[in-house]
């Protein structure tokens, strides 16, 4: 009984290491994707002081798109 307890607190504790790093790949995918948005705005001309609107603009789309679901 013992060794299943151990057994399963250690598989326990891979599965919540294994959801870290899946949400860190997310969060390092959508870094990406800003540094893209980022880079494309600033080469087309955009001003550097509306850069932050069109961050902002992509925040509330999602919240948009997110509340359809």
């Amino acid at each position: 009984m013992r060794t299943w307890l151990q057994a399963k607190a250690e598989e326990d504790k891979r599965r919540q290491e294994e959801e870290k790093t899946a949400q860190e790949s997310l969060r390092l995918e959508q870094r990406r994707i800003e540094h893209d948005i980022l880079r494309t705005s600033l080469s087309g001309g955009i001003p550097p002081h509306l850069i932050p609107l069109v961050f902002a603009g992509m925040r509330s789309e999602e919240r948009r798109v997110g509340e359809e679901c």
